[in-house]
C-alpha cells in the first residue's frame, strides 16, 4: 500500500485511511495464515507499529521497487494472501486490489496502453 500512496511506513500507518487499509489487510491476511494452519509468530500489529516508529522517515522495500521502476515483491505477499484466500473461499478482496493496482503499476512502466 505504501508503493502506491508513496507514503512513508510511518505516515501511512499514522493517517487514518491508509491505517485502516492496513489494519482490514492484515485481518485478510490472518484469516488466511489461520485456514492453512499457519501460526504467526509474534504480534502483527505491534511488528508493524515498530517499523511505523522507528527513527527517521523509512520506506517499505515495495516503494523503493516502485520509486526505482523495479518489479515489486507483491506476488508473493498480497498475491499470495489473494490466491490461497480465493482457493480456501476467505473473502480477500482488499489484498487482491492491491495486488491488481501494483501490478498495473508495473506493467504502466514497460508497456502502457
Amino acid at each position: 500500500m505504501d508503493a502506491l500512496t508513496q507514503l512513508h511506513h510511518g505516515a501511512a500507518t499514522r493517517f487514518p485511511p491508509t491505517g485502516a487499509l492496513y489494519e482490514a489487510l492484515l485481518q485478510e491476511g490472518e484469516s488466511v495464515a489461520r485456514a492453512l494452519g499457519i501460526s504467526l509468530h509474534g504480534d502483527e500489529r505491534q511488528m508493524v507499529a515498530e517499523g511505523a516508529s522507528a527513527t527517521g522517515k523509512r520506506n517499505v522495500s515495495m516503494l523503493l521497487d516502485v520509486l526505482a521502476k523495479r518489479p515489486t515483491e507483491v506476488d508473493f505477499l498480497n498475491g499470495a494472501i489473494a490466491d490461497w484466500g480465493e482457493k480456501l473461499g476467505i473473502p480477500v478482496p482488499l489484498n487482491r486490489a492491491i495486488w491488481q493496482l501494483v501490478k498495473g503499476l508495473e506493467h504502466s512502466w514497460t508497456d502502457p496502453v
